[in-house]
């Protein structure tokens, strides 16, 4: 419903009355919302705001804002009963308002691309209960309480009961890291532990030997893995464990010898934050060491590491004792449990890009010598042989200097150039050059498990460039990605939390298609997300990092 923008048509405060109307209309639905949640979700002597939204296909909508934070949402019903959601901003501070689906990790990415919730891939079917067709309901992950999404159950617990658990389970409407997400103060999700994770777990276990069961022994080969690295997590509510938990992590899995020495602000932000926990997020101010210097001063009077400084205010770290108890003895998590599920780095084949060149006119005679017609593609090698072949067959090779060929009428008119006279003979590679400048550029792009696409004209590149937008505030623009089969709005959702900034998907200036913008600087970021995630050759990645001058 939100994974496309929207466009604001009116932002007006809610008169009391109103305001009234809502906190009945809720309580009603939601039974379980007491009095003291309504009044911090909606309170009566703050500012509700309700935003008209008209949606990507032309639907209305009203969204209740409490300080900017959206709390509810709500769709035009043709019974004229009032359509009311929580949004997972409400949830993550009463998860238990509503029914929880509870599905693998690994679904995640599928909810965000605009699918639905299928039965098959609901862990806790068996602990619903009894729920109606169309009931609001909440979809979590496996080891996280905190929703993800939030939609209405596609059929009843009567109709699974007698049809058994298949089809779609949950219709979603709203799910974490959409537009209506974008919306508020776009917080991560958070870690909020599952009060039935154990038996969830041991439920499937007892299941795994049942041939008769496929969805549950899937299920199975993933969760006790996730078990086994949610023992060596800290607690995330304690931020001073949480910060030296992520140091060492960082120090352990992600730091070498040769990259040293290391800004300090580089270190924390690429490294620190990338081995922060699902659901957790760090930051220094609330902990009792206020900079990232007092936390690296602290472990380097622990013997960890040294930290010099290479310059007025800039710190970096240029050595590591590997051999201190407290790295040898760290565990870093069997799997990773501090990236989620869309940011585990795919063991994917990268695109395979070919150059290839067609006869032109010019060149035509000579690649018809050899059998090869007319919009025939050929590569580099290819074109070689062909005029290999062409000139050792006529022994055009020049006598006393093999270096030159001697031309013949054919290769003449292959490699003139308008403007200068037919030379008589001419090295080998230049030769090859000139017949190559003269066919016609395509190229072909196999993508992994689909059908390789021809295109003509050279390839173009991704461009990765810098610019200067409103308030001397520096963007990272990422174009092209979609030709090397790359999700414009995965690579978003992945480099935001690479750069911990904030990324937005956007048609291009030149209406050439999307671009991806990123908050700052972060080319080297960019390329180096392209080669290891996407296996994307830097020869294929153009980068324009000159952003304009600001005019005095």
């Amino acid at each position: 419903m939100f994974r496309k923008p929207f466009r604001v048509k009116s932002n007006v405060a809610v008169k009391s009355s109103e305001r009234r109307n809502l906190r009945t209309e809720v309580a009603r639905r939601f039974s379980s919302v007491t009095e003291a949640f309504l009044d911090e979700l909606l309170p009566k002597d703050d500012d509700v705001h309700a935003l008209r939204l008209v949606l990507h296909n032309d639907e209305t909508c009203c969204v209740y804002s409490t300080r900017g934070l959206p709390v509810f949402f709500e769709r035009a019903s043709k019974s004229g009963e009032r359509n009311i959601f929580p949004t997972v901003y409400t949830l993550w501070k009463n998860p238990d308002i509503i029914n929880c689906f509870v599905t693998s990790p690994f679904v995640l990415t599928k909810l965000q691309g605009g699918a639905d919730l299928m039965f098959p891939g609901v862990i806790n079917i068996d602990e619903l209960g009894d729920f109606a067709k169309g009931q609001v309901v909440s979809v979590s992950v496996f080891g996280n309480r905190a929703p993800v999404g939030v939609g209405v159950t596609a059929s009843s617990s009567d109709e699974v009961a007698r049809n058994g658990p298949t089809g779609k389970g949950v219709l979603m409407h709203h799910v974490y890291e959409d537009f209506l997400w974008e919306l508020g103060n776009r917080d991560i999700l958070p870690l909020i532990p599952h009060a039935k994770n154990e038996s969830v777990a041991e439920e499937v276990e007892g299941e795994e030997e049942d041939d008769d069961q496929p969805v549950a022994a899937a299920t199975v080969t993933e969760e006790p893995e996730m078990e086994t690295s949610r023992q060596t997590l800290p607690d995330v509510d304690d931020m001073d464990s949480l910060l030296v938990w992520c140091l060492l992590c960082a120090l352990k899995k992600c730091i070498k010898k040769d990259e040293l020495p290391l800004l300090t602000s580089t270190f924390y932000r690429k490294h620190m934050q990338s081995c922060c926990p699902l659901g957790a997020s760090l930051d220094v101010k609330k902990s009792k060491y206020k900079k990232i210097s007092n936390l690296l001063k602290d472990v380097e009077d622990q013997g960890l590491l040294s930290v010099s400084e290479q310059s007025k205010g800039v710190d970096a770290i240029v050595s590591v004792n590997w051999k201190h108890s407290l790295i040898k003895s760290f565990s870093v998590p069997s799997q990773n449990a501090t990236e989620s599920s869309e940011l585990v780095k795919k063991e994917s084949v990268g695109p395979l890009v070919e150059e290839l060149w067609m006869p032109s006119s010019a060149t035509l005679p000579l690649f018809k010598s050899s059998g090869i017609a007319k919009g025939t593609t050929l590569t580099v090698a290819e074109v070689r042989k062909v005029v290999t072949d062409y000139v050792r067959s006529n022994d055009l090779v020049q006598p006393g200097n093999k270096s030159f060929i001697v031309l013949d009428p054919i290769l003449s008119d292959a490699v003139a150039v308008r403007g200068t006279p037919h030379a008589q003979r001419l090295r080998w590679d230049e030769v090859m050059q000139r017949i190559v400048q003269k066919m016609s550029p395509c190229h072909r792009i196999t993508l992994c498990g689909r059908t390789p696409v021809l295109r003509k004209g050279a390839v173009e590149k991704i461009s990765v460039s810098t610019a200067i937008r409103t308030g001397n505030k520096k963007v990272t623009l990422i174009r092209g990605l979609e030709l090397f089969g790359v999700d414009l709005r995965e690579f978003s959702q992945v480099m935001q939390k690479k750069a911990a900034s904030s990324t937005s998907v956007g048609e291009r200036a030149d209406s050439k298609g999307a671009e991806v913008l990123v908050q700052g600087t972060f080319v080297k970021q960019v390329c180096a997300l392209l080669a290891d995630r996407y296996n994307i050759p830097s020869k294929w990645i153009e980068i324009k990092d000159k952003p304009a001058k600001k005019s005095k």
